[in-house]
């Protein structure tokens, strides 16, 4: 069932009461019946499955905010406080997911390169936080940590494809 609730369904005929009680429609994949494929162990017939994008479900908006450090130890004030304070400020003013990353190798000429990346559940998310949030909580970043203590800023925005899982994989 794991499948299921990552958005997988199975390619059968007709349509089917799930447990939750919502309806879900199913496709019959191409030489269906007697041709079936079965596995050769069991006998029993095989399901494909295949990803399926449920109607309501929208593309996410990625905002991530790339900062460089000069200097290691600011980096670790850096990171206290935007887990501590910084991350719990964005989920409210409208991002439905926020996380640090410190990436393995910083960029040329810094000590230290972390990313916070923001997840909005729609473009109209994004551009509220932008709107009416992003101003007040640029400037408290700014005022704890100035550039001139060795940091430099860069953001992007884009539309996230996914979300796409693996789990692991069965030998045959």
């Amino acid at each position: 069932m794991l499948l299921l609730a990552l958005g997988f369904r199975p390619r059968e005929t007709g349509r089917r009461r799930a447990k939750n009680s919502r309806r879900v429609a199913l496709e019959q994949p191409a030489g269906v019946g007697t041709s079936h494929p079965t596995d050769a162990r069991t006998g029993r017939a095989v399901r494909r499955w295949r990803r399926t994008a449920s109607p309501c479900e929208a593309p996410m908006i990625a905002y991530t905010v790339r900062c460089d450090f000069t200097d290691a130890s600011v980096a670790a004030d850096w990171r206290q406080w935007i887990v501590d304070e910084h991350l719990a400020d964005l989920l409210d003013a409208g991002a439905v997911r926020a996380e640090v990353v410190t990436l393995d190798e910083p960029s040329a000429g810094a000590a230290v390169t972390m990313e916070s990346r923001y997840w909005f559940a729609d473009r109209a998310g994004m551009e509220n936080y932008l709107t009416h949030h992003a101003a007040r909580l640029r400037g408290e970043g700014l005022e704890r940590f100035p550039l001139s203590l060795g940091l430099s800023y860069s953001r992007t925005i884009g539309e996230a494809l996914g979300p796409r899982q693996r789990g692991p994989r069965r030998r045959q």
